[in-house]
């Protein structure tokens, strides 16, 4: 009998891995959440960027409000964003000012997870969001960082995991460590520019490199995570690892293969034996979880209408061939229904994929985003905002669909 969200908070054993599903003391898990991306912000980085004076009041406004409505899983970001903000928050020259820094760091990280835990509220925690600090942190390109475990910003990100995977080992309320965030959607991509963006000095304070330097391949990104999962479960043998890949674009194989033969893009549109290629590949052992977040192109690869929902259905067909569970990080809505999950059209398409992920029996699903009032955008806008006082028909949905 599946675990109902009601019960998660009762049971005190780690999610587990087992015949490619994920299982709670035992019993498969089913759960359909949100994503609480600044939770972590909210919690831990008044002192390295902008927020309002209220942040910390409204997150645990938040949590009581999902604890109440019976969700007991969200994901969060669980690093500073910037590079800019890594070294305002964590990093110094000083050395006893950096301990300083990161000793009141851990205990917000601290206060963040207790209060998760007090609601029996779990956490996937992405452990280095934005893919760019592994070039930027370092003051060096981005393909050193993918392709060299030694460069510098390399080294400071894998500080950073160490301290925080040891940190939080033993405890259950961390359901998975997700290594980053859709990182494979800026492989393959051959940019004359390279993939990452100017951005003030204050975010990436320079020298940054801006050029084709800064491309990197799926077969590099496969390695760089590959190795990364390793120093994960070195330190910790009680939890699963997720990538947090989206789901592969479209032409995914395509790319990679233009990519390896030095031809240029190809963005011919991959078969359903191509796309289970490209999550083997991206999802290499000791990897435990297969990631992908449902948006457009998900939805409407392997030539369907937009706004299908029937590819969820494959993904989990695809990740049971492979053999590793399906976790469906990010799921949203669809250019054509809009960003405003209050409206009919927005209703209706999560209500169909509530139903295709029940039929088709995906473990762990969560909806982009729940109340984000980190200051980026307005809290009360139809902007990808998880309200109860404005979406509360959705809400309803999720909760209902565990």
């Amino acid at each position: 009998m599946p675990v109902l969200a009601a019960e998660v908070s009762a049971a005190g054993g780690f999610v587990q891995c087992r015949d490619a599903t994920l299982v709670l003391d035992g019993r498969p898990l089913r759960i359909v959440s949100v994503n609480k991306y600044d939770l972590f912000a909210q919690f831990v980085m008044q002192d390295a960027r902008p927020l309002p004076p209220d942040s910390r009041q409204k997150a645990v406004e938040a949590l009581d409000e999902l604890a109440a409505h019976g969700f007991t899983l969200i994901r969060v970001n669980g690093s500073p964003y910037w590079p800019g903000w890594w070294r305002r928050a964590w990093f110094d020259a000083d050395p006893v000012e950096q301990a300083r820094k990161q000793e009141v760091f851990l205990s917000r990280f601290d206060d963040m997870v207790d209060a998760c835990r007090r609601r029996g509220i779990r956490l996937v925690v992405s452990l280095c969001w934005y893919v760019g600090n592994l070039a930027d942190l370092g003051h060096h390109d981005l393909h050193e960082g993918i392709t060299n475990p030694g460069s510098a910003a390399r080294r400071c990100v894998e500080q950073y995991i160490r301290r925080i995977v040891q940190r939080y080992r033993d405890d259950p309320t961390i359901a998975l460590w997700e290594i980053g965030n859709e990182w494979n959607l800026t492989a393959d991509l051959q940019a004359p520019e390279g993939v990452l963006r100017h951005v003030p000095e204050s975010l990436a304070p320079t020298p940054v490199v801006r050029d084709r330097r800064n491309n990197y391949t799926s077969d590099e990104l496969a390695e760089c995570v590959r190795q990364i999962a390793l120093l994960i479960k070195s330190i910790d043998g009680n939890h699963l690892v997720t990538t947090g890949h989206s789901a592969p674009r479209p032409a995914a194989m395509h790319l990679l293969r233009a990519a390896r033969a030095g031809r240029d893009k190809d963005w011919t549109p991959d078969s359903e034996a191509e796309l289970e290629e490209y999550l083997r590949l991206s999802h290499p052992d000791p990897v435990d979880v297969i990631s992908i977040h449902f948006y457009d192109e998900a939805m409407s690869a392997l030539g369907k209408p937009p706004c299908d929902v029937s590819n969820v259905a494959v993904y989990q067909r695809l990740a049971e061939r492979i053999g590793k569970p399906l976790f469906i990080g990010e799921i949203g809505l669809c250019e054509t229904v809009g960003r405003d999950y209050a409206s009919p059209e927005a209703v209706n398409l999560v209500r169909r994929q509530c139903a295709a992920l029940r039929s088709a029996g995906v473990p762990i699903a969560l909806y982009w985003t729940f109340r984000d009032e980190s200051g980026r955008i307005d809290p009360t806008a139809g902007e990808y905002q998880l309200r109860f006082d404005r979406t509360g028909e959705v809400l309803r949905l999720l909760y209902e669909s565990d």
